[in-house]
């Protein structure tokens, strides 16, 4: 019988180191980690120029200044006591993001979005405008302006961003890559969010609009920013309706998507 137990706990030991229970506390811009085990992490700040990775065992700790995003993908059990967090990790996509007090001061005029630059803001009513009841519009979105050298969208609610441009495209990511989800080397959502940017530009920013055609149509772009997208564009004759009747089949028939069945019915239309 005792060496049962012994068994017995050996295995509770084990799981706990590798699957650990964890505890994340932040306050005045210093997160700390208490863990039962090695936990493994994806962390990103306004101090560091890229994301960085790692693993820690028992106790971890990070700082910044104004923003940061934290994933703890391993934890079976993670315990929050979080003053300044915008978003919690609720999913092993998504991550904990952090602000520091009253970065995030512009509102949208329909209160959805918070921003730390207005002209985010002041945009944000149009993007909702035109994109309202063509894709999932999320309930709030926060957007990040950084320095950075892309953007990118933290799953569900927050958008960190380079440009307006990128802002319409990572907005997009809520529908496309959240709400139906994709696969690690998928591409298919980046053609639909970069295709959806496109259709906004051409709307209300004619000018830059071109060029970003111009640009796609000479392989400026990686193809899934580039030539797939205009092939995208040109099998649908560059109507908008069609498109945005494609995306709605997809919307109402589909929680997750790979690009073979992507492409599929693709070329079905």
């Amino acid at each position: 019988m005792k060496y049962k137990f012994y068994i017995f706990i050996f295995l509770v030991i084990l799981v706990f180191l590798f699957y650990p229970i964890t505890i994340i506390t932040e306050s005045s811009g210093r997160i700390k980690v208490y863990c039962t085990g090695m936990v493994r992490y994806f962390y990103f700040s306004d101090t560091q120029s890229s994301f960085s990775q790692g693993a820690g065992f028992f106790y971890k700790e990070f700082s910044y200044n104004n923003y940061a995003v934290l994933n703890a993908e391993n934890s079976i059990l993670r315990i929050e006591i979080c003053h300044n967090a915008i978003q919690l990790q609720k999913e092993k996509e998504t991550a904990y993001v952090f602000v520091s007090k009253d970065y995030l001061p512009f509102i949208s005029e329909d209160t959805s979005f918070a921003s730390n630059k207005k002209w985010l803001t002041d945009e944000a009513k149009d993007i909702n405008d035109y994109f309202n009841g063509k894709v999932i519009i999320p309930s709030k979105m926060f957007v990040i302006y950084a320095n950075i050298p892309r953007s990118f969208h933290i799953s569900p609610y927050v958008i960190f961003v380079n440009s307006m441009k990128d802002m319409i495209h990572e907005f997009n990511h809520y529908t496309f890559g959240y709400y139906i989800k994709d696969g690690a080397s998928d591409t298919w959502a980046e053609i639909l969010c970069e295709i959806n940017t496109m259709l906004y530009l051409k709307k209300k920013y004619p000018m830059l609009y071109e060029s970003e055609l111009e640009l796609k149509s000479i392989g400026f772009y990686p193809q899934q920013y580039g030539s797939k997208v205009i092939e995208f564009y040109k099998h649908f004759n560059y109507d908008e309706a069609k498109i945005f009747n494609f995306e709605s089949k997809l919307i109402d028939s589909r929680k997750r998507l790979n690009d073979t069945v992507f492409y599929s019915l693709f070329v079905s239309e």
